[in-house]
């Protein structure tokens, strides 16, 4: 429990110190932190309803608190809708939003309350029309940001040549085309971006009345980052309300994932093996790139540690994960202050695409890595 925001990182290495020869890694989850970015959503996203997408951390506590805020979910599997479902929340505030399925998770979704999924391809309609026409379906079309963390358009998106042939097959097979959907990459940056795929959408919506169709709903994805918005929320907002002023009636919904993740996460990582020479220090450390540090590589992100304790010493310095695999290297740092066994290294912003990763490689439980809940005492 802490006070004020600025009181998160004391309140942790308060806590740490209090945790002696603990030899595991321990994860920090600030449920105060996400309370707040859900205000400055509110806030800076006018209009436009979140659908947390799962994937990003799966973590009950986390997804119970957002659906108290009043967030809905975004879903890849049926596994994630489960854990939905297992927290009492309502089907109908879930989206099956993976536009490459199973057939049987197409039917089990369905007969879950799950109504809405997405496709990018004839063969998802087929495959929808054959096992469960009912359901309703949004078209995911392309969109880039060139400059985004992680890039989806080479794998998903349907070009707009493509759009006539879909919205024709999906006609021909009864399949009820109730939205549009984009996605312009994770850690997206560009406002321009998502500014031109509202405009694409809107053409999208446009070709789909002459099928027939009526979109209602307008999903502009995710990739937001919560301290790196910079005017992407005003590049959208105004494209909406170019593009589709309130008369259309559209219900505008976005996916975010890191944006509530990403800064609520702390990572504490304990040193348990030292080897040292005149000029460098090499630490092992209770996390590994096999789990919550397979961010590195699946997100592209550099994790920046902490210095917990102060030292006039200073070396090159790598820290290296508990596995066998002699590419199990995290960080190489040129001047980090010198540390001994059993102390604590933090890292922070770790919330995201994190412990969701991780694997249990070598036989070593990264997925059990213990998690602290941050509470901030309002009434003080």
């Amino acid at each position: 429990m802490y006070k004020k925001e600025q009181d998160v990182y004391d309140t942790i290495q308060s806590f740490l110190k209090l945790t002696h020869h603990c030899e595991e890694s321990i994860y920090f989850l600030d449920i105060g932190e996400i309370e707040r970015h859900f205000d400055l959503w509110q806030e800076r996203f006018k209009g436009i309803h979140p659908y947390y997408a799962i994937k990003c951390n799966p973590d009950t506590e986390f997804i119970k608190r957002l659906a108290e805020l009043g967030a809905n979910f975004d879903c890849a599997s049926i596994a994630e809708i489960d854990r939905v479902l297992s927290l009492g929340i309502s089907p109908e505030r879930i989206i099956f939003a993976n536009p490459c399925k199973r057939q049987r998770d197409i039917v089990t979704a369905y007969q879950k309350g799950v109504h809405i999924v997405t496709f990018d391809n004839e063969t998802e309609l087929i495959k929808i029309a054959n096992v469960c026409p009912q359901m309703n379906v949004m078209l995911r079309i392309y969109a880039k940001d060139p400059d985004a963390r992680c890039q989806f358009a080479h794998k998903f998106g349907a070009d707009a040549s493509r759009w006539p042939l879909l919205f024709e097959t999906a006609k021909n097979l009864g399949i009820n085309i109730t939205g549009v959907s984009f996605h312009v990459g994770s850690g997206a940056s560009s406002p321009k971006a998502y500014a031109l795929a509202i405009k694409e959408a809107r053409d999208c919506y446009d070709l789909a009345k002459t099928y027939g169709y009526e979109l209602k709903i307008i999903d502009i994805g995710g990739g937001f980052t919560s301290h790196k918005l910079q005017d992407i929320p005003e590049a959208i907002l105004e494209a909406k309300e170019k593009y589709f002023p309130t008369e259309l009636g559209c219900q505008f919904i976005a996916e975010p994932g890191r944006f509530f993740a990403e800064t609520p996460g702390y990572l504490a990582t304990n040193i348990i093996g030292i080897r040292k020479t005149e000029n460098t220090r090499d630490y092992w450390i209770t996390d590994s790139l096999y789990g919550s540090f397979n961010c590195i590589f699946y997100d592209h992100y550099t994790p920046v540690p902490e210095y917990i304790k102060q030292s006039k010493y200073k070396y090159f310095t790598t820290l290296y994960g508990p596995t066998c695999d002699g590419l199990d290297k995290i960080l190489e740092l040129k001047e980090y202050p010198e540390m001994e066994l059993n102390e604590w290294i933090l890292f922070r912003n770790m919330g995201a695409y994190t412990l969701a990763g991780a694997c249990n490689f070598n036989g070593i439980p990264f997925l059990n890595t213990h998690i602290v809940y941050l509470l901030q005492n309002k009434s003080s």
